[in-house]
């Protein structure tokens, strides 16, 4: 077989390897080991409170009641608070809490001046939930960041991230589009201010509805010896959310760094020439497929950095092939 007919059947194999395999478990996997590499730390997981319909202050006083005392490190109200039965009870939880408790609303917002932000990004709606003024709040979790008049205003799973990491929203660096530094959150968004959301923030997550919780919680204050309910508090960032949202995966992916952006196509189209060129490679089969590691290893390294410093998802898995397809005799006198 001629070279550059063995040179396409590779293309074709990788690229069918980078459309079917790359997005599939396999894909998921390497991504995992990639991303765990290249992580300062383990990912955290997101203690997430789920209730029928959206939370009315009795409801948030009662789950910030049963939680308090596990001392988790902050607290986001991921739906706006419309309902406010039980508003008394709930400003006199927010007494006790001495961790942050962030709120949404889309109305009296600070603004997040370090960032310049592009005319498609939409405007938010003026209708807003409670929020008390001593707590940050942040608009509705659906974006990273919205639209208030010419300023770009935070989400509310950002802004419990400012709040935890101790910044303020004028901490808040970079463009939309672009990417947004805000301390350890480093996040690329298209022009609506949305993020690009990996598949592995929903494993982040552990759920808990507000009646089991409050079932739990009444039964550990009659004498039920139990720790489930401070393994999945103490210490995590807690979400309150209806079920169904997507908020919750929002705050895991900033927290763990794993709201990130594809590649530019021309990184896929330099996978499937370097795979292809591998019948040109003039060596023996063994050198042939110790250059090979050498360029898996090399493009592993690459795909980590990319991902650590600027959040961008390299392809990985037709990288793997190269090793394997190097075994291959180049032609007819090495078979």
């Amino acid at each position: 077989m001629k070279r550059a007919q063995v040179a396409l059947c590779f293309a074709v194999l990788t690229l069918a390897v980078a459309l079917f395999v790359e997005t599939g478990p396999a894909g998921d996997t390497c991504r995992k080991w990639m991303i765990s590499a290249a992580a300062a730390a383990p990912p955290e997981t997101i203690a997430v409170i789920e209730t029928a319909k959206p939370a009315s202050a009795l409801d948030v006083a009662l789950a910030l009641r049963a939680i308090l005392r596990y001392q988790p490190r902050g607290v986001v109200l991921l739906d706006p608070i419309t309902d406010l039965s039980g508003l008394p009870l709930l400003l006199s939880k927010l007494g006790d809490a001495k961790q942050p408790v962030t709120f949404t609303t889309n109305a009296g917002l600070p603004p997040l001046s370090g960032i310049t932000i592009g005319g498609a990004t939409p405007s938010l709606s003026a209708d807003g939930g409670f929020a008390p003024p001593d707590r940050l709040a942040g608009c509705e979790p659906s974006v990273v960041v919205g639209r208030r008049g010419n300023h770009a205003v935070a989400s509310s799973p950002l802004a419990l991230l400012l709040a935890v990491n101790h910044l303020s929203p004028a901490a808040v660096r970079g463009a939309v589009p672009g990417t947004i530094r805000a301390g350890p959150v480093i996040v690329p968004v298209n022009a609506a201010g949305k993020a690009t959301l990996d598949p592995l923030a929903a494993k982040w997550t552990e759920r808990v509805t507000l009646d089991r919780l409050m079932v739990r919680s009444e039964r550990s204050e009659h004498g039920e010896i139990t720790v489930d309910l401070d393994n999945l508090f103490r210490g995590r960032l807690v979400a309150v959310q209806t079920v169904g949202g997507r908020g919750a995966t929002l705050l895991a992916a900033l927290q763990n760094g794993l709201a990130g952006s594809s590649a530019p196509p021309w990184v896929a189209c330099l996978g499937v020439v370097l795979v292809a060129s591998l019948p040109w490679w003039r060596a023996s089969r063994f050198h042939r497929c110790l250059l090979a590691l050498l360029a898996t290893g090399w493009w592993l390294l690459v795909a980590m950095e990319a991902w650590q410093e600027f959040r961008v998802i390299m392809p990985v898995i037709p990288a793997l092939l190269l090793p394997l397809l190097a075994l291959i005799p180049r032609g007819s006198h090495e078979s």
